[in-house]
């Protein structure tokens, strides 16, 4: 059964790819262990994408991070989020001790897993990340060992633009970055947010 499910997840990873016309560029290789992937995010497509691109055994081991609300609504949502995709759902209103998203994420880290995250919070048309919400900070500060690398997407808001479900056919780019030189532990939040900040923007140009 598991080699049934490995062989489905690159069939499903491969067809991605080509109807997206995805190309990555930068690194096809990543230190052992778990890790943080975070991105810019202009589209519901956004963790399908990296998902996509990254090596099998890395893949199977890397949830993406995304709003419960929005992947419960039906039953083929929640199909894909969860059953697909192994999301960690999260609230995003109605927040307590019991499900707060950092711990959730932080228990998925020290599993051996790795998660895919969303910094801005929310969508933006724009090609440059916009100001971090402080859960990256957080999550640093609770798993300082656990490497941060920058994922930055491009053209991925012109193949599936806010309030349509059917991509468009375009060439879109990833470009994958080095991890992070420092953690929340080296820097005060609102340094650390904007040096993270930079260094997705630095994979734009």
């Amino acid at each position: 059964m598991l080699v049934g499910r490995e062989q489905g997840l690159r069939v499903i990873a491969s067809a991605i790819r080509v109807i997206c016309g995805v190309h990555p560029i930068g690194r096809d290789s990543y230190p052992v262990g778990p890790k943080v992937f975070y991105a810019n995010h202009t589209s519901h497509m956004d963790f399908t994408l990296i998902w996509s691109v990254l090596p099998h055994k890395q893949r199977i081991v890397t949830r993406p991070v995304a709003a419960r609300d929005y992947w419960i609504r039906n039953r083929v949502s929640r199909f894909v989020g969860c059953g697909v995709f192994n999301a960690l759902l999260i609230e995003r209103k109605h927040i307590t001790r019991d499900n707060n998203p950092i711990r959730q994420m932080e228990a998925v880290l020290k599993q051996g897993q790795s998660l895919i995250v969303f910094p801005e919070g929310t969508r933006h048309e724009s090609s440059i990340p916009d100001n971090f919400k402080p859960g990256l900070y957080h999550l640093s500060q609770a798993c300082p060992d656990v490497p941060l690398i920058p994922v930055y997407l491009e053209n991925l808001n012109r193949m599936l633009p806010k309030g349509t479900f059917i991509p468009i056919p375009l060439i879109s780019r990833i470009k994958l970055g080095e991890p992070l030189p420092f953690s929340a532990g080296d820097l005060d939040r609102a340094e650390f947010l904007e040096r993270a900040r930079k260094a997705l923007v630095q994979l734009s140009t």
